[in-house]
């Protein structure tokens, strides 16, 4: 056996790049012979993420998900492995996150790694203001209350007092 990279005498090579191999040698009828091998990459081991940031401050309803493509994947599930630098977090799915960094690794069957590094956002305390006007009279249902959001929180928002959904409700009795 004659490799074109040079090495002799093997019928196996190893370790070696991606590229075409040319292999010549003389069979056992003593015919000679010359083959073409080509040895490709796997293609780049990539991720797509979809993160969600916790919805309320101060609730952990923060969601990852991550959808890992290319390498080299393992033959049976999961195809890829996640290392979270946690031994709580575990998978490509994960729910009821607080705020926070969450770097992960992700590992094919040829141990090709990528790395990445989400981050969740909470949003601001919920900030309201209310306008209220007293009802004119005792018994009278003239009195009203509006509620504003100012800032914080996650749109859309919803009021409910009783069994009313609006932001601003009339006809109260004091």
């Amino acid at each position: 056996y004659n490799w074109s990279n040079g090495v002799t005498g093997s019928s196996t090579i190893i370790n070696i790049p991606s590229g075409t191999y040319t292999v010549s040698g003389v069979d056992q009828y003593g015919c000679p012979y010359i083959i073409d091998t080509v040895v490709v990459d796997p293609p780049q081991l990539t991720v797509t993420i979809d993160a969600v940031n916790p919805l309320c401050n101060g609730v952990p309803s923060g969601e990852i998900t991550l959808f890992p493509d290319g390498g080299t994947p393992y033959p049976i599930p999961p195809a890829y492995s996640f290392d979270w630098n946690s031994v709580i977090l575990s998978g490509s799915q994960l729910t009821e996150l607080p705020p926070g960094s969450y770097p992960v690794s992700i590992r094919d069957v040829n141990n090709c790694q990528i790395d990445t590094l989400i981050t969740l956002i909470e949003p601001d305390s919920l900030k309201l203001e209310f306008e209220t006007t007293m009802a004119e009279c005792r018994d009278e249902a003239n009195g009203t209350i509006t509620i504003t959001f100012t800032d914080g929180g996650t749109a859309p928002y919803r009021t409910t007092i009783a069994e009313y959904e609006d932001s601003f409700f009339d006809f109260l009795l004091p």
